[in-house]
């Protein structure tokens, strides 16, 4: 019998680098829109229309039955809980910032037609003693003055 050695196989064995690794390509995607010669705003004459108020009562809706699952998940229901368990916490945390973001947004979105009033105008307070004597320079005051060592003297005691 002969010697047998064993050769390594060229391309099982190879270990591929970061750019040898074959990477999906966009064409390749099953959803890729349908390409356009020109901009969308360009070729549609048609003016963007959107139904506000549904968006509105549609988030609303989602975000009420939001609030729903907060007040279950808090024990609430069943009139109130003393003590809520760190888990029940941290899943109320972390449903309610999201929710929080959401309502924000549909509150800027509710008021987008709201006009503002008129500013109210200030009234003018009057100046304590302090400012009138600083306006009229009697008083100075230096801020942000380190005296060091010179603040901590005491006259010495007398014997």
């Amino acid at each position: 019998m002969g010697v047998v050695t064993k050769r390594p196989l060229k391309n099982s064995t190879k270990i591929k680098t970061l750019h040898q690794i074959r990477r999906p390509r966009r064409h390749h995607l099953i959803h890729r829109p349908a390409p356009r010669p020109y901009p969308r705003a360009m070729t549609d004459a048609r003016p963007h229309i959107f139904d506000w108020p549904a968006a509105i009562a549609r988030n609303r809706a989602a975000l009420l039955r939001v609030v729903a699952v907060l007040i279950l998940y808090a024990g609430l229901d069943d009139g109130g809980a003393h003590d809520v368990p760190r888990r029940v916490w941290r899943r109320i945390v972390r449903l309610l910032r999201p929710a929080e973001a959401a309502a924000r947004r549909l509150i800027v979105i509710a008021a987008r037609g709201v006009e503002p009033g008129p500013v109210k105008p200030w009234t003018e307070r009057q100046p304590t003693a302090r400012e009138e004597l600083q306006a009229a320079g009697l008083l100075v005051i230096h801020k942000n003055v380190n005296f060091g060592l010179a603040r901590m003297w005491q006259p010495p005691p007398e014997v």
